[in-house]
């Protein structure tokens, strides 16, 4: 179906303008993939890394403050020599665990509040939903521990999806992430993200895990697992970028950047993916009709479909902020 562009200056439809077809669902026909999406992937992946150690460093300060571990190596050597105890008075542990108390014991109930009186049935119905989601997914002691997680330092994080591998459990799950896992585009600066470019979740997996997730990789997989395992080096699984305490624990695989371990971990055969989440622009078609909000031109969507004959209706050509996932 041919129709007019929207103009770009007025915001109105141009007659004057050439007709254009619309794209199947919505997206340009002659977008072309991205070629250098692997460098563009471990570009991201060196950025954040190199921006991030400084404030991991002090996150695992302020959280080893939590633990009563306050003095440093050269405190405590000084004392020592002094003849005095390294004695802690943990006033952060008390207040940390008071606030948390306090998230616990006002933990809140999910309401949908409806716009109009032919939308109460709905609305109860969806409260219900939300509450027998909660309910199975346990979602709030996730939330109690991601906001445990923020008040420690630096941040707090939940993952909200569906699982439809194993049909023998409810789909939906809401779990916590621990913070150290997350990695951020160095030049984001709003609260919730909004103008980040990318955010990477890097995160331990047993190897057998990962073969079965991903069958038709296992020889290309076993093939660079042999050519990592056989270097000459034992290093722990929680480095400086890892921003906790909990090692050590050997591993190999080795990071040509930082000329350090990096993905395979020995002991107890894990490996370390890394999920990229970015977004790009893309060009897409909409519909506007006078009154209604623009949709996409997909002529999948019934709507769309039915919106195409409402008189006044036309095509404007424009972008879309489109996300990508890969894992590496």
């Amino acid at each position: 179906m041919n129709e007019p562009i929207l103009a770009p200056t007025t915001g109105h439809p141009d007659a004057g303008a050439p007709k254009t077809q619309v794209p199947s669902y919505g997206v340009d026909p002659d977008a072309k993939g991205d070629e250098g999406l692997g460098l563009r992937l471990e570009s991201q992946w060196k950025d954040t890394r190199s921006w991030s150690s400084d404030y991991r460093e002090e996150a695992r300060e302020d959280r080893a403050f939590f633990d009563n571990e306050q003095w440093s190596e050269e405190q405590k050597a000084e004392l020592k020599r002094q003849g005095r105890p390294a004695t802690t008075i943990n006033r952060i542990f008390k207040a940390i665990n008071n606030l948390a108390g306090r998230e616990r014991e006002s933990r809140y109930s999910w309401k949908v509040f409806p716009r109009g009186d032919s939308d109460k049935a709905l609305a109860d119905a969806m409260t219900k939903g939300l509450a027998y989601v909660a309910d199975m997914t346990k979602a709030r002691y996730a939330i109690s521990r991601a906001f445990k997680d923020a008040l420690k330092g630096p941040m707090g994080w939940l993952e909200v999806g569906v699982d439809d591998e194993d049909l023998e459990i409810d789909p939906i799950y809401v779990r916590h992430v621990p913070w150290d896992e997350m990695w951020l585009d160095p030049e984001t600066s709003e609260p919730d993200l909004d103008d980040a470019r990318y955010v990477i979740r890097a995160r331990w997996i047993d190897e057998d895990l990962v073969k079965s997730r991903w069958p038709n990789k296992t020889k290309d997989l076993d093939a660079a697992l042999a050519e990592e395992r056989g270097r000459d080096f034992l290093r722990t699984r929680y480095g400086p970028d890892f921003g906790n305490q909990r090692g050590p624990r050997g591993w190999t695989g080795h990071d040509p950047f930082f000329g350090e371990p990096e993905w395979v971990e020995s002991s107890r055969r894990m490996l370390r993916l890394r999920e990229h989440w970015w977004w790009q622009n893309h060009k897409v078609a909409y519909l506007c009709v006078p009154g209604y909000t623009p949709i996409v031109a997909d002529p999948r969507n019934q709507t769309f479909v039915e919106a195409l004959g409402i008189p006044g209706a036309y095509i404007h050509q424009g972008t879309k902020r489109v996300y990508h996932w890969a894992i590496c």
